[in-house]
Parts: C-alpha cells; structure tokens; sequence
C-alpha cells in the first residue's frame, strides 16, 4: 500500500494569537480528516517567546502512525472498563474495615485507637502513594505505575488473609494503600481528561457499588472462625485486576494508551518543565481549597462508615448484623452517584454541593438525636445518598477552573489529601471514643460537615477561572 500524506489545517493559538497552520502527516494508513482522533502538536522554542510562523517545517515534532477512529474507540472503551473494574476492587476493598473492626478488636484485644491503626497504616500506604506519583509517577509511566499499584495490592492482601500478628497486619495493610493510591491517581486523571462529567460520575458510582458489596461478605466473615478469609475473597479480584491492567495497558505512558500525538523531549528540559509545573500547582489557592475539601469529605466519608457499626453496637443496642449498615451507607454512596447526575446538571456544582451539604448535617442530627435503629439506618442511607456526587463531581469542578496542563498535577495533589482524611479523621475519633465512648461519633462528624461547606465557600467560582501566564515550551 502506498504511503498518501494527508494535508490539513489546524488552528494554533499563540500568544493570544491565531495562526492557520498547513500540518501533514505521512502515514502509512490512508486516512481522512475524521480519522484523527486526538493531536497535540507541540514545538521546539529555544527563546521561548518566539511566535509561530505559517509553513514552518518543524523536524523536532514527531508523530505516531494515525489510528483511524473506528479501530480507536473500542480500545478506549475497553481501558475505561479496565479501569472501572479497578475502581470496582477498591471500593470493595475500602468497605469491607467497618464490618471487621469489632472482630479485630476482640482478635488481637485492642481498643478503638489501636484497631484503627489498621486503617491508618492503610492511609498512611495512600498518601505515600500520593507523594511518590507526585516525584517520579510521570517518569515512571502511565501502565507500570498502574500495574505496580495492582501487585502491591495483592502482596498486602495476600499478608492478611492468614490472620497474622499484628504488626504483620499493619505491614500489610500499608502494601495496600500504597497500592491503591498508585491505581486511584492514575484513574482520576485518565478519566478526568474526558472532561466528561458522566464518565466521572459512573467511575465513583462503581467504587460505590463495591463499598456496597463488600460489607455483606464481611459481615458474613466476621460471624465464623476464619474470618480473615474476607481477604482471600479480595486477593482474587485483585489478581484479576493485575491480570487486566497487565493485558490492556500492556506497561504503556498514557500518552501511548490514548494515542496522543507528541513530541519526543529531551529528558533534562522535560525535567525542568516539570518542576515549573509543579510550582505553578502548588501556587494555586484553589488546589489547596479542594484538596482540603477532599481531606474533610473522605474523612467524613470513612469515619461514618467504618465507625457506624460500632455505634449502633454500643449506643443503640444492635446485634451483630448491624454490619449491613455500612453497606447502606455506601449502597447510599453509590446509587447517589448514579441517580443524582441529572439534579447536578440542573442545578450545577456550586448550589449541588451546598444543597448536598446542608441536607448531609441535617440527617446527622436526626442520627444524633433519635435514638431508633431503623431511622439510624434510613438516616445513614440518606447521608450516603447525597454526599456519594460530591468527590466525582470535585474533580470535574478542578477540571473547569485549572490550567488543563496542570490539571494531573492538581489532581494528583489533591485526590491525595483524600488519604491523609481517611487516615487522621477516624483515627481521631477513635482516640476520643477510647476516652469518653463511641456516643462522642455524631457530634465529631457535625462539626466536620459543617467545616465541609464553609470550605466549599472558599472555592472560587467557575467563571472566575483561573489565569496564568506561559511560554510555550
């Protein structure tokens, strides 16, 4: 088959400037304009405040063999199920503690604060994750730092299905969070770059689907003598989640795995490039704001369903079964995600998220102040159905008012606070709980939801986006 060059024009804005720029391709596949799927053309400027000139021959930029749409698309599909299922096995994972946390209590004879460093070491594994995506996560590669989330599960999982000591418990639960941090980051950002807020919306949804089955097997461990045998059950999703990733991704950058057109960079100048980014995100105020808003969120989020048993146990009188209330908590979580995309459109983030907020404080109160299981339980439901759209529909929201060339690092920064909430904040209430008793749960979360929505005042509005000024690289 001949090699027919395929001639087009695209449109460069530069320096406030618009340039019309004749671009040809030579590909060995013929192709139409239609064909293109995705093209970022990036050019050599030594000066870096030189304009671009029409005709210009650029012999720095080198392209990938053009992928016809038709073929592209199925494969993108297939990495966004690949992905979906990750998501799937780390909700899944996250709520199997709440249902486990009596057993463990009674297993190894430990208090409140003390169970609960196994879900601080676990945390403690996600920020480090964070903080390692944040230093050579790019570096490394979109696939190997996705695949090697994946086994760092399944050698933590593989650690605790045995029921071993304690310390050993706590080694493994940090292989975990290391491991899903390395998955949850990666995930965040590929499906972030859709700007697609349904896609975002079903990627949470899912998590919230495996938060919601996972307590029903727990609660069902936690009742026989080889309770730790939960986690065999999530070693063999985790298995077939390498397996996938492994498969699909095949170890590629995500500029490979979404056919992204780009140059290849000198190593020492795409170094210095990244440190500049990486001032540039931490310069943001409102990559600070979200982040804490995450901080707070995922802490409120894990302290209610992993502590919520507990307190229906000892200051509601409930049986050991109370465990299914933490799966009505994320099956709240998780159908809220789903059902409440069209309310979020309607109103649109800013009033959703207030609206969600306040509705979120009122039902804590009713948990405070009735003392009924079955309205604790619709109670906690409720909770679960109108906080579950707030974490995807924040990373949308970073997706309107950052820089999009900044937006992985923003996101990177500021999904990985979610850890740092989901270690500290039930930690914290597990201290307190272990002095003056679990009745202290709902009055720590009140205050917590109410400094959720004085933090979302303080995230600037999407019309006042945020400006910067760059040269081209």
């Amino acid at each position: 088959m001949s090699r027919e060059p395929l001639s087009f024009q695209t449109t460069l804005a530069v320096h406030d400037s618009v340039e019309v720029i004749p671009v040809t391709l030579d590909s060995g596949i013929p192709a139409k304009q239609d064909d293109i799927v995705l093209a970022v053309i990036t050019v050599k400027d030594e000066t870096s405040s030189s304009t671009l000139e029409k005709g210009e021959e650029y012999t720095d930029t080198t392209f990938e063999e053009v992928i016809p749409g038709s073929q592209t698309r199925p494969h993108v599909y297939l990495q966004l199920a690949t992905i979906y299922y990750s998501i799937f096995v780390l909700g899944f994972q996250d709520g199997s503690l709440g249902p486990l946390i009596p057993v463990i209590q009674r297993v190894y004879h430990v208090n409140f604060a003390v169970s609960f460093q196994t879900s601080f070491t676990g945390k403690a594994g996600i920020m480090s994750g964070a903080l390692i995506n944040i230093q050579i996560g790019q570096r490394a590669g979109f696939g190997k730092y996705f695949s090697a989330g994946a086994i760092l599960q399944i050698i933590g999982h593989s650690l605790l299905v045995a029921a071993p000591p304690f310390p050993v418990l706590l080694v493994g639960q940090t292989a975990i969070g290391l491991g899903s941090a390395f998955q949850n980051i990666q995930a965040n950002s590929f499906v972030a770059s859709f700007d697609c807020a349904t896609k975002l919306g079903f990627l949470h949804g899912i998590y919230g689907i495996g938060a919601l089955i996972s307590p029903l097997i727990a609660t069902q461990f936690a009742q026989i003598t080889r309770w730790s045998f939960h986690w065999l059950v999530v070693l063999c999703l985790a298995v077939i989640n390498a397996l996938f990733l492994g498969s699909v991704f095949r170890l590629r950058p995500s500029n490979g795995t979404i056919r992204l057109i780009s140059r290849v960079e000198d190593e020492e100048k795409a170094s210095q490039r990244k440190v500049v980014k990486w001032k540039e995100v931490l310069s943001l105020r409102a990559v600070h704001t979200l982040a804490f808003f995450i901080l707070i969120y995922c802490g409120v989020e894990f302290t209610l369903g992993a502590w919520v048993v507990t307190y229906i146990i000892d200051e509601r009188h409930g049986s050991a079964k109370s465990g299914y209330l933490s799966s009505n908590f994320f099956g709240g979580m998780m159908i809220g995600r789903f059902a409440l995309i069209w309310v979020n459109k309607k109103l649109g983030t800013r009033k959703a998220i207030f609206l969600y907020g306040f509705l979120a404080l009122g039902f804590e109160f009713m948990i405070w102040f009735i003392p009924n299981i079955i309205s604790n339980a619709v109670s906690i439901t409720l909770i679960g159905f109108v906080m579950g759209p707030m974490f995807p529909m924040i990373i949308g929201y970073a997706h309107r008012i950052i820089p999009t060339d900044l937006l992985p690092g923003a996101i990177s920064w500021i999904v990985g606070f979610g850890p740092v909430g989901v270690s500290s904040l039930p930690f914290v209430e597990g201290a307190i709980a272990s002095k003056f008793g679990i009745g202290t749960l709902q009055p720590f979360l009140v205050v917590m939801m109410g400094l959720l929505i004085i933090l979302w005042a303080c995230v600037p509005r999407a019309s006042k986006l945020i400006q910067r000024t760059t040269n081209v690289p």
